[in-house]
């Protein structure tokens, strides 16, 4: 049988790991986050530009490029995938981050991470689905230094 002293310990002993383990709200929590996307110039440039962030109502108007992948050309994105950036519509702001698309479904996966400027701090982990015409959606867990908009 245990004494109330050893439970008392014992409980005194979690909590004070919690508190160090859980550091700032910011580093440990995750959420989640939905992105609309707009590629209609997408045959003539590699980009999108989203077009509503909830929450991040900021990212609205910011344009994620599509970059080389292993070939060195966006459609790789269709492929083996390929690196993107987000760029803030002010340029304040960056997210590097690599897609792959399975284009006869229409869905596809995308993850961000090491955000600068007013990205610092952004990483997500995304999926991404057509939702007609040009228009997608990129819904999944994200984490950020400020969810302030």
């Amino acid at each position: 049988m245990f004494s109330i002293r050893h439970t008392a310990l014992t409980i005194g002993l979690a909590v004070a790991l919690a508190a160090i383990a859980g550091g700032p709200a910011y580093a440990s929590e995750t959420k989640t986050i939905s992105i609309v996307k707009n590629c209609a110039t997408w045959g003539v440039t590699a980009t999108c530009v989203v077009t509503s962030s909830r929450p991040l109502g900021f990212l609205a108007d910011s344009v994620i490029t599509y970059g080389g992948g292993p070939s060195g050309h966006p459609r790789d994105l269709f492929g083996a995938g390929t690196d993107v950036q987000i760029v803030t519509a002010n340029g304040k702001g960056t997210a590097p981050g690599f897609c792959q698309m399975n284009a006869a479904i229409g869905v596809g996966h995308c993850t961000f991470s090491s955000g600068a400027g007013k990205l610092s701090g952004f990483s997500a982990d995304l999926v991404v689905t057509s939702i007609g015409s040009a228009n997608w959606t990129l819904i999944g867990s994200y984490q950020y230094r400020d969810d302030e908009d």
